[in-house]
């Protein structure tokens, strides 16, 4: 186990709630009916991505993920 990602408070319920929270402001976004509303959800959306890459850079510069740099590095490339 690695510490800091298991446990309260933790790396990896941080990262499945923020990742969990994009999906779920873009759809409540597009069933609010107004494209203002769904603006505000998409942007709230893509905040919630930023707190994913935020986390992610975090990692990167933590001596317990030092074997997954590579791995860590490609993912916010698939949050843009």
């Amino acid at each position: 186990m690695r510490p800091g990602f298991f446990g309260k408070g933790d790396l990896a319920n941080q990262i499945r709630r923020a990742t969990l929270w994009v999906s779920n402001n873009f759809a409540e976004g597009v069933l609010r009916g107004s494209a203002t509303e769904l603006l505000h959800y998409i942007d709230v959306a893509r905040r919630s991505a930023g707190d994913v890459r935020s986390t992610l850079a975090a990692m990167e510069r933590m001596d317990a993920f030092d074997d997954l740099t590579s791995e860590i590095s490609l993912l916010p490339k698939h949050l843009d």
